[in-house]
């Protein structure tokens, strides 16, 4: 009954770290996709200015620091190679083409924390 009782516990132990390593993938992502759309919001409109790409750039630099932990290095390189983007063509001032960057980026706070989510097609 030990050994049955210990698994069982050992079980839960790591169901739950799942669920909460899941829940807070989430919640990063959608703090970084809220920064991001005003971002957009703002290019929409013609008056996104650099301190608006630094201002998503810190949000992220500090999401970061914790993700490493949880998420691949190609995910969060992706994500810095987008930005990057982004902001270069924003230096220059072609907000038309930082639009296609930041929808990207927003894609990826959809599609990464996904992959991460208890589904079938994830754990096939």
């Amino acid at each position: 009954m030990k050994n049955f009782l210990s698994i069982l516990i050992s079980l839960l132990l790591i169901l739950g770290a799942a669920f909460f390593e899941t829940a807070y993938l989430d919640h990063q992502f959608e703090e970084f996709e809220e920064v991001l759309e005003i971002l957009y919001e703002k290019t929409e409109l013609g008056i996104a200015t650099e301190d608006d790409e630094k201002a998503v750039q810190a949000v992220w630099e500090e999401k970061k620091k914790t993700l490493h932990i949880l998420i691949p290095h190609t995910s969060i390189s992706s994500i810095d190679a987008w930005l990057s983007e982004a902001r270069g063509y924003l230096h220059e001032g072609n907000l038309k083409e930082v639009l296609p960057k930041v929808e990207v980026l927003l894609n990826l706070c959809e599609t990464i924390p996904a992959s991460y989510q208890f589904l079938l097609q994830n754990i096939l």
